[in-house]
């Protein structure tokens, strides 16, 4: 057991550490006046994050922590809802199922959708990647390099001076154009890539940029200072790689799970749609058209805006 300041969570050290999937459900993670957290009410609450964004958060301690600390407050604000009774209201208590009916209707879809036999989509995938000899085009890249002189301190002459100092070095017969951007260009991205902007799309660079190496056509060309919104750069023009289609291996996997998608859509909406026309279903129209109100327009408008409403027009 452990106490909990809200703001201040700490887990199991490294030493006795376990991954909340190995955890027993009754473990204990967050114990309170109101409410206990144990490691089941993490588990539940994950099945609510979509698959793909589940590994992150098993990854970082600080949203373990936050979740976890989540799942306490509104554990515990709960139980003091029931202790004053409030769970009692009729309204609520239809919230209530209305929530568990919602729960329980997605896990029986996704019950639905492991169930359903999905055969291999491969051979579909690559008459879908030969039906169209246009699609998965990938356009032209460009590699480059650049420095960047900023305006940080600097007048514009200063900086195209300091400029015009560095492309003058970029120049020199052996230099090292990525040593030199490593020691002295102000791209804040510098301590990631060094300088090294890798293949990109020609159109994706800043336009003065683009511009520039649309015309570069010998591989280790410098431009001279390029004026952007960031300041000067000098430009280092790398390679070329023309625009071509995608081969299938490329493109396999996401044509693939596209296609599954599509299917297990089907699958969902079968479901619904049987569940809707069943000959036993009833809708009750006139019933439904009664819950409609008329509303003024023009009042509405105000109350949402929070104006006073127009005082009543007196009579003649």
């Amino acid at each position: 057991m452990f106490k909990h300041p809200i703001t201040v969570f700490v887990f199991a050290t490294a030493a006795c550490a376990a991954s909340a999937a190995e955890l027993p459900a009754e473990t204990p993670l967050i114990t309170g006046k109101h409410a206990t957290v144990k490691a089941l009410d993490f588990e539940a609450a994950m099945l609510k994050i979509p698959e793909n964004y589940r590994a992150p958060i098993r990854m970082s301690q600080d949203k373990i922590s936050t979740m976890v600390d989540g799942l306490f407050v509104a554990k515990s604000f709960a139980n003091r809802a029931r202790e004053a009774g409030i769970d009692k209201d009729p309204l609520v208590r239809e919230r209530l199922e209305q929530a568990q009916n919602q729960i329980l209707a997605d896990m029986y879809l996704r019950k639905l959708e492991t169930e359903a036999k999905i055969p291999s989509l491969e051979q579909r995938a690559r008459e879908i990647y030969n039906a169209d000899t246009k699609k998965y085009q990938r356009s032209e890249q460009v590699r480059a390099q650049h420095i960047l002189v900023s305006f940080n301190q600097r007048t514009p002459e200063m900086a195209l001076a300091r400029a015009k100092e560095l492309e003058a070095q970029a120049r020199k017969p052996g230099q090292d154009f990525i040593a030199l951007a490593k020691e002295t260009s102000e791209d804040p991205g510098r301590r990631r890539n060094g300088g090294e902007l890798g293949f990109n799309d020609p159109n994706g660079f800043e336009p003065e940029i683009s511009e520039w190496l649309k015309s570069a056509t010998d591989k280790g060309a410098i431009s001279g200072p390029i004026l952007t919104r960031n300041g000067y750069h000098i430009v280092k023009y790398v390679d070329r790689q023309p625009g071509r289609r995608a081969s299938f291996d490329e493109v396999k996997k996401n044509i693939i799970e596209g296609e599954r998608a599509e299917l297990l859509k089907k699958v969902r909406d079968d479901a619904i749609n049987a569940e809707r026309n069943d000959p036993a279903v009833v809708v009750h129209a006139a019933n439904v058209e009664a819950l409609r109100i008329d509303i003024d327009p023009e009042l509405l408008t105000r109350q949402q805006m929070g104006l006073p409403q127009k005082p009543a027009t007196p009579a003649k």
